[in-house]
């Protein structure tokens, strides 16, 4: 019987290896490599454009709780009135009024603002409506109004995912909210009993 040492390895087997080991990648594996690489780059873009697009929401929901106090430190400071609409305010706007109660100008810039705010000045819009009955520019505070209807809200949807707004409530309740339901709340009358 013959007896195999195992500190010498087989020497057909040895060049098999090496044969093997010389020839590198075939183009089918150098594929599936490029395509896993490629599936791990898209992946972690999404997440980083979800975090950032996230990152910003938070930012603009930060601002508009700013925003709300804002408001009612202005209205607490005149007569319990929320700022005059804009057709009598002689040209002033509403930021204007807050201005004072809110500390920086960026408080009203959006963070995924790149449109408005540059040639506006401002990110967002109240509810200042033409309807007596939507508005509460000029009201009292204090009336019995209607405490989940919207304050104040992004200016264009979409800026925090599709058909999205930003938006705060009297009760100072800020969050993300589907377009049509910040829109169908503005034509809401904003005294309780419909007033």
């Amino acid at each position: 019987m013959a007896r195999i040492d195992a500190a010498k390895p087989d020497r057909a087997g040895f060049q098999v290896a090496r044969a093997r080991r010389s020839r590198g990648l075939s183009l089918v594996e150098m594929m599936m490599v490029l395509s896993i690489i490629i599936l791990l780059t898209v992946i972690v873009l999404a997440t980083i454009a979800k975090a950032r697009m996230l990152a910003q929401a938070t930012g603009c929901l930060s601002n508009l709780r700013q925003i709300h106090a804002a408001f009612v430190q202005y209205a607490l400071n005149n007569d319990g009135r929320f700022p005059p609409p804009a057709s009598t305010a002689a040209g002033r706007s509403w930021e204007s009024f807050l201005s004072p109660y809110i500390g920086p100008v960026q408080a009203f810039r959006c963070p995924a603002d790149s449109d408005i705010f540059p040639s506006v000045g401002s990110s967002y819009d109240w509810r200042d409506t033409p309807d007596d009955k939507t508005t509460l520019a000029g009201k009292q505070e204090q009336s019995p109004m209607r405490q989940d209807m919207i304050l104040s809200l992004d200016t264009l949807p979409g800026w925090h995912g599709r058909h999205t707004i930003t938006a705060v409530r009297l009760n100072g309740q800020a969050q993300l909210l589907p377009e049509d339901d910040v829109f169908q709340n503005l034509q809401l009358p904003v005294m309780l009993g419909g007033r």
